[in-house]
């Protein structure tokens, strides 16, 4: 299994490794990818795409703005069904999701 993504940004191709990645971020019809050096890639592929071709089950789609890879988790805010990742960065769990993301990680 390929587990390298690649994204096309600024003239260049990048080969990004998926652990590598700490998750997706929706804006529209472009992505911006967060990465585990802080750096942060604006592409202009919309989330979805993006989840199709990163096929690992360290990842889950936990709201329509958010694709996080589950390693890069730090807590859980049950009260208010947020993810606080390892960079910092907070992402939110839809209602739709929510029973999904709990059997996965708070089992």
């Amino acid at each position: 299994m390929k587990e390298i993504l690649s994204v096309y940004e600024r003239g260049k191709t990048k080969l990004i490794p998926f652990k590598d990645i700490i998750m997706l971020v929706s804006a529209s019809n472009y992505s911006e990818i967060h990465l585990r050096d802080g750096e942060k890639l604006f592409t202009s592929k919309t989330l979805k795409h993006w989840s199709e071709k990163i096929d690992s089950t360290d990842f889950l789609r936990v709201h329509q703005s958010f694709y996080i890879n589950l390693k890069c988790i730090r807590d859980i805010d049950v009260k208010q069904k947020r993810l606080c990742l390892s960079n910092g960065k907070e992402a939110f769990i839809s209602r739709s999701k929510w029973s999904k993301v709990k059997a996965i990680i708070l089992n």
